[in-house]
C-alpha cells in the first residue's frame, strides 16, 4: 500500500461522500490547505463545490481509497489546522450576503473535514484581468461596489477577512461579484491589538499583518481593497507593503493616464502604509471613491434604486464612446444605493419564500413614513422569524384587507413605543415600521400594526439562526397546511426555548456567544439537519394533533461529533408546549413520520 500513497493524490471522479449523498466529479482546485472538487448532490441533482481539508505538505492518500493519512506532521498540529478549516465553515455558515459564498453542509470523514458550498460558475478576477488586460474603470468600479458592500457586511459582524485579492474574488455570468476563500477570516476588535496568524499575499497584504501581534481593523482589509483595485485596472500587482519603504510604488495614474482623479486618491489613501492613514470604513472608502462626503452622501428621502450588476460594455459596439458619461451613474447608483440601503436589499434579495415578500399595498392604504418621524430614545429593532407577517393598517387581525405589507423572515421592524401596544381580543399589536425594497432596489417604508408573537430581539433572532444552520432548514420548519401563520412561530419559539434550555449554541462565533451571557467553553453546538428542501417527510414533519400524532418533529446534529437526537414536541391550543420528547438516533435513514401513544414515541424512517 505505501508504494501507493501520493501526496496530491485528490479524489477521483466518481468516489462518494457522506453515506453517498455526495458524488466527486473533478477536482478544481488545490491549495496548500485544501483541495476543492466539482460534484453532484444526488438526492437534489445539483451542483455543489466540496473544499476537503487537506495540507499539501502533511497529508497523503492511497491513491485507491479515500482515507488519507499524516507524513511529516505532528497529529496535534493537523488537528489545530483542522479545527481552523471547521471555523471557517462555520464562520460561513452564518453569513447571508449575495456578495458572499454561503455553506450548506459540512461533516468529517477519512480522518479529514469537508465543507460544501453551493457550486459558482464564473471566472476570477485574477484569471479575467490576466487572459484580457485590465478592466474598464467603469466595470471596475461596479465589481469593487459589490465586493466593499460584502467586506462592510462582515465587518459589521466584527469579522476581518484578511485574505482579499483578485483571486478570491469571483464574477459569474451575470456579473455578480462573489467574494470566496475566508480561511484566513477572523473576528477583531477595531484598533485592538489581537494575536493572528500571520497570514501574508505579497502586493495585497497591508504592513500589520507581517506580524501576528500588530493591531487590525476595517483599514486593514481596506488595503486589500485598494491593491485589488489598483491591479484590475493597471493590470499589475503593487509593491508589496514590507518593501515600499525602499521601493516606491508607481501611482495608479503614472501607470494608465486616463484614470479618474478621485480613482487615483482613492486607492493610494487606501493603500497608505500607516494604517491611520488609511480610510477608517468601508463607508469611508466608497464615499472617497465615490468623490462625495459623508454629509452630502444621499438624500434619505430620495434614495437612489439600485440596478442589477453592470456588465463590462461590449468594445465592439457603437456604446463605447458612451464611457465617460456613463461613469457618475454607475458610481452614484452602486456605490450610493448599496451604502443607502445595503441592508434592506439583502434583506429582499434573500428574504425566504420570495414570492411572498411582495407588498399587498395599495396607494390609499400605505403611508410613507420619513426617517426623521422614527427616531425614538426608547425605539427598538426586533426581527420576523415566521415565513411572514402581514403588517395593517389597524390593530385588527379579523380582516384581510387591511393587510398593507408582508414582511419576510428575517426582516427588520422597527418599534418606536416597545413599551405601548394594542390589542384587538386575541392578538397583542405594536405599532411599527418597515422598509421594503424590491428586486430594483426602489425603497418604501411602510407604517402599521405588527403582532408581537411573530418578532423576537436582535440576540435570539442570532441564536435561532445559529439553530437553523441553513435556509434549507428555515424552510422545512413550518411547512404544512397551517405553516405560514402562529404555527411555524410557534414551532421556531419551541426550538429556541429547548436549545436555550440546554445550553446548545449551534454555530455561533465565541463573541456573539458572550454576547448572550455564555461561556464558550460551557457549550454544545447543535444545528438542525435538513437534505431535503422540497420533501415534508424528511427530517422535519408535520402531523395532525386532533389524531393523536407528534405536531412537530425534528432531528438535530451535533456540528462537531456528527451525533444525532430526534426532537418532538406538541402543542397546546394556545400555541404552548404540551409535549416534548428527546431521543438519541443511530439511523441513518430519513425521518418520515412519527406518532405518540400517552408518553412514549414511535418513530418511522425511510432507508
Amino acid at each position: 500500500m505505501e508504494n501507493n500513497m501520493q501526496s496530491v493524490a485528490e479524489l477521483q471522479p466518481g468516489a462518494e461522500l457522506y453515506n453517498g449523498k455526495y458524488v466527486v466529479e473533478k477536482k478544481i482546485g488545490q491549495g496548500g490547505f485544501g483541495i476543492t472538487y466539482r460534484a453532484v448532490q444526488k438526492e437534489l441533482g445539483r451542483e455543489v463545490c466540496i473544499k476537503e481539508f487537506f495540507l499539501a505538505t502533511g497529508c497523503v492518500r492511497d491513491t485507491y481509497a479515500k482515507t488519507i493519512h499524516l507524513q511529516g506532521l505532528e497529529e496535534d498540529r493537523f488537528e489545530k489546522y483542522r479545527q481552523a478549516f471547521v471555523k471557517e465553515a462555520q464562520t460561513l455558515a452564518t453569513l447571508r450576503h449575495p456578495g458572499i459564498v454561503e455553506v450548506i453542509d459540512i461533516f468529517h470523514e477519512n480522518n479529514t473535514s469537508y465543507m460544501v458550498m453551493p457550486f459558482i460558475e464564473g471566472r476570477t478576477l485574477q484569471s479575467i484581468v490576466d487572459a484580457n488586460g485590465p478592466l474598464d474603470y467603469p466595470e471596475a468600479v461596479n465589481y469593487m461596489a459589490q465586493v466593499a458592500n460584502a467586506v462592510g457586511y462582515i465587518h459589521e459582524r466584527h469579522i476581518l477577512h484578511r485574505d482579499i485579492k483578485p483571486d478570491n474574488i469571483i464574477i459569474t455570468a451575470n456579473y455578480m461579484a462573489i467574494l470566496i476563500d475566508f480561511g484566513s477570516a477572523r473576528e477583531f476588535e477595531e484598533d485592538k491589538t489581537q494575536a493572528h496568524t500571520s497570514i501574508v499575499t505579497h502586493g495585497y497584504a497591508p504592513s500589520e499583518q507581517y506580524s501576528r501581534t500588530s493591531r487590525k481593523g476595517a483599514y486593514t482589509d481596506i488595503y486589500a481593497l485598494g491593491a485589488t483595485l489598483y491591479f484590475i485596472l493597471t493590470g499589475r500587482v503593487p509593491v508589496e507593503a514590507a518593501a515600499r519603504i525602499t521601493e516606491p510604488m508607481p501611482e495608479p495614474r503614472e501607470l494608465r493616464p486616463d484614470l479618474p482623479e478621485e480613482a487615483n486618491r482613492t486607492i493610494m489613501k487606501a493603500m497608505q502604509l500607516k494604517p491611520q492613514d488609511r480610510h477608517q470604513s468601508i463607508v469611508e472608502f466608497m464615499d472617497d471613491l465615490r468623490n462625495v462626503t459623508p454629509t452630502v452622501a444621499l438624500d434619505e428621502e430620495n434614495p437612489t434604486e439600485v440596478p442589477p450588476p453592470i456588465p463590462p460594455a461590449n468594445p465592439t459596439d457603437e456604446g463605447t464612446t458612451k464611457k465617460k458619461s456613463r461613469l457618475p451613474l454607475i458610481l452614484g447608483i452602486v456605490f450610493g444605493a448599496l451604502l443607502l440601503i445595503g441592508g434592506a436589499v439583502f434583506a429582499a434579495l434573500y428574504a425566504f419564500n420570495s414570492n411572498e415578500t411582495e407588498s399587498v399595498d395599495s396607494a390609499s392604504d400605505v403611508k410613507v413614513a420619513k426617517q426623521e418621524e422614527v427616531v425614538e430614545t426608547s425605539a427598538e429593532t426586533r426581527y420576523v422569524y415566521a415565513t411572514h407577517v402581514r403588517m395593517r393598517s389597524s390593530a385588527n387581525a379579523n380582516t384581510t384587507a387591511n393587510v398593507i405589507a408582508m414582511p419576510s423572515y428575517g426582516s427588520e421592524i422597527r418599534i418606536p413605543h416597545p413599551d405601548q401596544s394594542t390589542s384587538d381580543g386575541n392578538n397583542t399589536f405594536y405599532y411599527a415600521y418597515y422598509d421594503s425594497v424590491d428586486s430594483y432596489g426602489n425603497k418604501r417604508t411602510y407604517e402599521g400594526y405588527v403582532a408581537s408573537d411573530f418578532l423576537m430581539s436582535r440576540d435570539d433572532f442570532l441564536y435561532l439562526n445559529s439553530i437553523l444552520g441553513n435556509a434549507n432548514a428555515v424552510n422545512l420548519i413550518g411547512r404544512g397546511s397551517n405553516a405560514k401563520g402562529c404555527g411555524e412561530a410557534r414551532y421556531k419559539r419551541a426550538l429556541l426555548t429547548y436549545f436555550k434550555r440546554n445550553n446548545y449554541v449551534g454555530n455561533l462565533s465565541d463573541s456573539d456567544i458572550r454576547q448572550l451571557g455564555l461561556d464558550p467553553s460551557d457549550v454544545q453546538r447543535w444545528q438542525v439537519s435538513c437534505r431535503y428542501p422540497e420533501s415534508s417527510t424528511n427530517y422535519v414533519y408535520h402531523g395532525d394533533p386532533n389524531n393523536g400524532e407528534i405536531e412537530f418533529a425534528v432531528i438535530i446534529q451535533n456540528t462537531y461529533s456528527g451525533d444525532r437526537k430526534l426532537l418532538c414536541f406538541d402543542f397546546d391550543s394556545y400555541g404552548n408546549v404540551s409535549f416534548s420528547h428527546s431521543e438519541d438516533i443511530y439511523t441513518s435513514g430519513y425521518l418520515y413520520s412519527v406518532y405518540r401513544y400517552g408518553n412514549s414515541v414511535q418513530v418511522y424512517y425511510e432507508q
